[in-house]
């Protein structure tokens, strides 16, 4: 083997780890804006800053903008718990289960509600965004 070969070689190995190490920083910046986009969505829940919340969920999710702001203003959430998370493959849509638990100002019951979020990649915008929409407090 000449020495260029071996040149040649080397420099095609360190290419490949080189691009196989971009790839993955990558996904780990596009993982970590999920983590934080889900962080900042359960602060503005938990602080009841609804509208804030609706600002996460994409704009073409039919009927977002139809949510009643003024009727979650008497929801007060006590907690919300992460119960698990799933990250496709492709690492462009996530689902998350979420246990929230809360009270409306009208009656101080607490209930305890599962919300299954749909987190997904817009390419356009560079950042994550919600397709399920906010969680359904069942009013009434």
């Amino acid at each position: 083997m000449s020495l260029l070969t071996g040149f040649l070689r080397c420099f095609i190995a360190m290419s490949l780890v080189l691009f196989i190490g971009c790839a993955s920083y990558g996904e780990r910046k596009q993982l970590d804006m999920l983590e934080d986009r889900t962080e900042h969505y359960e602060t503005a829940l938990r602080w009841g800053r609804y509208d804030i919340a609706g600002a996460f969920i994409s704009s073409k999710v039919p009927g977002h903008k139809e949510d009643n702001l003024d009727a979650l203003k008497k929801i007060k959430i006590t907690s919300y718990k992460l119960l698990g998370r799933n990250v496709f493959e492709d690492n462009k849509e996530a689902e998350q289960k979420v246990e929230i638990r809360f009270y409306n100002i009208d009656n101080l019951i607490e209930k305890t509600i599962t919300d299954n979020q749909t987190w997904f990649f817009d390419e356009e915008l560079g950042n994550w965004l919600l397709s399920s929409g906010l969680p359904d407090f069942q009013l009434y």
